[in-house]
């Protein structure tokens, strides 16, 4: 689901769950010029909810599998997550 939501809406998307968070980034699409997140939270392991981080939240790791099967043409995703540029 991280990488369907990453991509169809080219944004960070962080889920929040008490086993395991993670940030997926987009696979295939270049990073905008003001990159942002979109972040859901699991709860009572049954549903999700939107949640609004504040301005320099931090993040989850990214997802492992992004650093095997990404383009380059989404290099730029990681630097924007490293350099906290992400919102």
């Amino acid at each position: 689901m991280g990488y369907l939501v990453a991509a169809a809406y080219n944004v960070a998307f962080i889920t929040l769950d008490p086993r395991l968070s993670l940030t997926f980034l987009p696979l295939r699409k270049v990073v905008p010029k003001q990159p942002r997140s979109v972040c859901m939270a699991l709860v009572n392991d049954n549903h999700f909810i939107h949640v609004s981080l504040g301005a320099g939240h931090p993040l989850s790791p990214v997802d492992t599998s992004w650093l095997t099967y990404h383009q380059a043409i989404a290099n730029g995703w990681l630097i924007a997550y490293e350099t906290g540029q992400i919102n």
